[in-house]
């Protein structure tokens, strides 16, 4: 189960490369097949790290950045890095198809 939204954030590196632009470490963040499994000191970390030199937005700010970026993500690299998001995308899909 998902510990927290980084782990989503961590998940779409596109998104985070796009929106740190120049100075975005992308070798911080965890290679996993599932975010999930990834506690949530080590995302906050490595989020920290990946972000620490980037010239436009600067380090990562969950109330600055966290909102905006969640609302940017891709649903089908979610669903793929962490395998819980498309369980529950399942399970909205059924309730509000009633």
């Amino acid at each position: 189960m998902i510990q927290c939204m980084e782990s989503w954030l961590l998940a779409d590196v596109e998104l985070l490369r796009n929106f740190y632009g120049e100075g975005f470490n992308e070798k911080s963040i965890p290679k996993t097949n599932d975010l999930a499994d990834v506690d949530k000191q080590q995302l906050n970390a490595a989020l920290k790290n990946a972000t620490r030199h980037a010239r436009t937005k600067g380090e990562y700010h969950k109330t600055k950045h966290g909102l905006v970026l969640v609302g940017k993500l891709n649903p089908r690299i979610l669903e793929e890095r962490a395998p819980h998001v498309g369980v529950l995308a399942a399970n909205l899909r059924m309730i509000l198809s009633r």
